[in-house]
């Protein structure tokens, strides 16, 4: 054999005669030529199949002219039947040999594209005949539809055009015995009207609420009437009999991870805060302050926290941890330091992994910056232990005010069993966290910062804290439209300030917050109100 010459074969391929040696290495024409083969064999293999399948088909249809008028009925049912198990035995294959395709598909239309070769070949592979269809492509689509497609809710969200971050079913309305679907889109709440845009009855509406529920691989019944699917691309909740009354469900809400591409500049632009707040957010986050950004649902804290850590630069090391992944930051900066995890739950606590097990096991994971999607239990523990051994911490928070997440903090630590009495829990939180952002959804549909606070200390069961920034309400306009703008109200502590230069940060941007603060115009409703109460109650309330 040694420097003789044969026939390579490989995968049942002939190549040209090729020379061989001790070790046989193919050239570059060889693996195009063997490239080449297999694409012609792939052909020809999927021609054989369409003209087995035709011919299959043609006896079909000569099956169904021969049946008598009488059978027909029946073999509509029948039909129906097949059909109905064709979709179960497609839906389990897509299950368990394309899941990710299949949870992707269910909100994102071009990754439910990749659906139709897979479907098309298993109906190709199995010869499978329903009678009705033109041929398999039209089988396919119709499959498509129904194991991934959504209803009319796959139109509200084509038509939303990436603006609907909520879709809410409230299952059949027992006066119009109509569906009622509502969406939310740009921090606006509407009601669908459209004929076209209608299930067509309660039943149309849990046969799409099962369907989410099964490719989301979560069991919901009358013994489970609660379901929480995840998908890559949102989120749904799922209720119904014997839990949902007034009509009987289903009541399902859509929560769609906008593709965020939003920067501190849109935010600046769309009203949230002004360029002087910006440059405050950003000084903080860059330079070694620990916060919070708080609010109420649907305030658009993650929104703002996700846009503001393009403060961040790249040589620094980010873990962001998620209850349910949503802020999706190595998509929104791919060139940036960034590790992601979520929380896995299970009753067997070695299998069980919460956000407090998480931030235990990111203190080996030497991130500068830990990152926290949202804290709401015992996490909150780990993570102001974590902002007290040298990490950079930020996370949001549900919250009526910037102030009264100090309570909340204080009440999910005692929640971890911590034996520390309050005040000195209180005292803790003071030490771990610096600054506090509020923002909230104005009557107007603009999410503002409301304000921002400088956590001092904590004293006599009360926080001690200092209002650097605040929206100013200054009058309305016809159209309902707030007038005002943000206010630098306060200026910086002389330890925040130590801290920022030590810190690296230049003297001449913080020096624009140790100023003195902004006088509010006389016209403000901020001065009307304290010409009634005689100052800022809230600040009476939570400063000696």
């Amino acid at each position: 054999m040694n420097g003789g010459t044969r026939m390579l074969s490989i995968d049942g391929f002939d190549l040209p005669s090729v020379k061989m040696s001790h070790t046989t290495k193919m050239t570059l024409e060889e693996r195009k030529e063997l490239a080449l083969q297999r694409h012609e064999r792939s052909k020809k293999r999927k021609g054989l199949q369409e003209v087995a399948y035709r011919q299959q088909q043609v006896k079909e249809e000569q099956k169904q002219q021969l049946i008598p008028e009488h059978e027909k009925e029946y073999e509509q049912q029948n039909r129906k039947n097949q059909l109905e198990k064709l979709t179960e035995r497609i839906a389990d294959h897509l299950t368990e040999h394309h899941s990710a395709d299949l949870q992707g598909s269910m909100f994102d239309l071009t990754v439910r594209n990749r659906l139709y070769p897979i479907i098309e070949k298993y109906i190709l592979d199995r010869k499978v005949i329903i009678s009705g269809f033109n041929d398999e492509k039209e089988l396919t689509k119709m499959l498509v539809d129904e194991i991934a497609g959504l209803g009319p809710i796959d139109e509200i969200i084509r038509q939303g055009q990436g603006a609907i971050n909520e879709i809410w079913i409230n299952g059949e309305n027992p006066v119009t015995r109509n569906v009622d679907i509502f969406y939310e889109a740009s921090g606006k709440k509407y009601k669908v009207e459209e004929p076209h845009l209608q299930f067509r009855d309660q039943e149309h509406a849990y046969k799409i609420a099962q369907k989410i529920a099964r490719n989301g691989q979560q069991q919901w019944g009358d013994a489970k009437p609660v379901a929480n699917v995840r998908y890559p691309d949102g989120r749904v909740n799922l209720v119904r009999g014997p839990i949902a009354t007034g009509g009987g469900g289903p009541y399902i809400s859509f929560r769609l991870f906008p593709k965020d591409t939003l920067q501190a500049r849109h935010l600046i632009d769309g009203g949230s805060m002004n360029q002087d707040l910006w440059q405050f957010i950003e000084m903080s986050i860059q330079y070694g302050l620990n916060g919070l950004m708080v609010g109420p649902t649907g305030s658009g804290k993650t929104t703002l926290l996700t846009a503001s850590l393009e403060a961040i630069s790249e040589d620094h090391r980010i873990l962001l941890m998620e209850d349910t992944e949503e802020m999706r930051l190595r998509h929104k900066y791919p060139e940036k330091h960034i590790i992601t995890e979520e929380c896995k739950f299970d009753r067997d606590q070695e299998k069980n992994f919460d956000l407090s097990r998480l931030t235990t096991n990111a203190l080996r994971q030497k991130p500068d910056y830990m990152i926290y999607g949202e804290v709401r239990d015992k996490a909150a523990y780990d993570m102001l232990n974590g902002a007290n051994t040298g990490h950079r911490v930020w996370c949001t928070l549900h919250s009526r005010s910037a102030a009264r997440s100090v309570q909340r903090l204080k009440n999910m630590v005692l929640e971890h069993g911590s034996k520390m009495d309050a005040d000195s829990i209180g005292s803790w939180i003071a030490e771990s966290i610096d600054i506090i952002i509020f923002q909230k959804l104005y009557e107007d549909k603009v999410r503002r910062v409301k304000e921002v606070i400088e956590l001092v200390d904590y004293k006599q069961g009360r926080p001690i804290f200092n209002t650097i920034f605040k929206f100013v309400v200054e009058g309305k306009n016809a159209d309902g439209t707030f007038q005002g703008r943000h206010y630098r109200t306060g200026k910086l502590s002389r330890e925040s300030a130590e801290h920022l230069i030590h810190e690296g940060a230049p003297i001449e941007v913080i020096e624009n917050f140790m100023q003195e603060p902004e006088l509010l115009p006389e016209t403000s409703f901020d001065n009307i109100i304290d010409n009634y109460y005689g100052g800022d109650m809230e600040n009476q309330l939570f400063q000696p």
